[in-house]
């Protein structure tokens, strides 16, 4: 009985499935995109020098699912953002890539970079200016304020970058756990309360480095890199 219902069974789908094949089906057009998008002078810019050079994307547009929704958030001008992306091109990215060859280190650089206009204003007053996340995505803040006639202001933002770029450095080869045995007892979670004569004296370069051993090595990292050899003298003949 079993066998002549599987036969009845396989002879019905047999026939539907042949008989469906051999009519003209019309299907409905997709419903996805597939229009070439279009792209900007900003968007070929970013392609030809970041995506087809560095395999990272960057996003300028306004995105809300890439960022804090809990935050008042808006994208940079686009006026901006070559002139931005030049900057740290070659204060970052061709750095690296001549201290250790594209080979090396491209397969190590976050694979998107989102800029935004505005600062990222936290509840204890402070501001986050970058972050970096599973060592994919970076993240900066407050280009709205980028002046590139200023050195200060320049390198301001070429400094979160190499502390980001340190935790991700970190998150392959960590740093030598001795480290965390410097100044052991210093750290705090009331960093803020501290000013920069303050944490220096206590042997960090600035009082974020005072909140965890993490960011005081990735803070220690940015400001050996971005100081010139003068600059870091001076502020170690300072303390």
């Amino acid at each position: 009985m079993r066998n002549s219902l599987l036969y009845i069974v396989l002879s019905i789908a047999g026939t539907v499935y042949f008989g469906s094949c051999s009519e003209n089906v019309d299907f409905n057009p997709t419903i996805y995109d597939t229009d070439t998008p279009y792209l900007s002078d900003v968007d070929r810019w970013i392609r030809e020098n970041y995506i087809d050079v560095f395999n990272i994307d960057v996003v300028y547009k306004w995105s809300g699912i890439e960022t804090e929704l809990d935050k008042n958030l808006v994208p940079p001008r686009e006026d901006t953002v070559v002139s931005f992306l030049k900057v740290v091109k070659k204060a970052w990215l061709d750095t690296y890539v001549a201290l250790c060859g594209g080979d090396v280190i491209k397969p190590v650089f976050p694979k998107q970079l989102l800029l935004l206009g505005s600062s990222s204003y936290n509840t204890d007053g402070t501001t986050t200016e970058g972050t970096a996340d599973g060592g994919k995505k970076v993240v900066l803040y407050s280009l709205d304020q980028f002046n590139p006639a200023s050195a200060a202001n320049v390198k301001s933002y070429i400094r979160v970058l190499h502390h980001e770029f340190c935790h991700i450095l970190n998150q392959k080869k960590d740093y030598n756990i001795a480290f965390e045995q410097v100044t052991p007892s210093s750290y705090t979670a009331t960093w803020t309360n501290n000013d920069a004569k303050t944490a220096n004296a206590a042997g960090f370069v600035t009082p974020y480095a005072m909140a965890e051993p993490g960011e005081d090595f990735a803070e220690m990292v940015a400001q050996y890199v971005t100081d010139t050899p003068e600059e870091w003298t001076a502020l170690l003949e300072s303390i």
